[in-house]
């Protein structure tokens, strides 16, 4: 018999809903949840004095970043 596979690192329903209605909480459990994500997508590379490649995580490409999902949160709509 097969293990049946569960995934924990999904989101729960209760916190998407509460955070589309604005809780403050529930969205910064989505930024938790997604600050990983956020990071990969927010490094650059840059050099050093010496010519060493040196990758980074911008700090203003990350906040941008984050207010792009907050700002699409707060505009996601769930239907019941």
């Amino acid at each position: 018999m097969r293990k049946k596979y569960v995934n924990n690192n999904l989101l729960s329903f209760d916190i998407i809903a509460k955070s589309a209605k604005g809780d403050i909480e529930s969205i910064n459990e989505v930024l938790k949840h997604f600050s990983g994500y956020i990071a990969k997508m927010s490094v650059r590379k840059t050099y050093d004095n010496f010519g060493n490649v040196k990758y980074i995580v911008d700090e203003d490409i990350s906040k941008r970043i984050e207010n792009k999902l907050v700002s699409k949160i707060l505009l996601f709509r769930i239907d019941k």
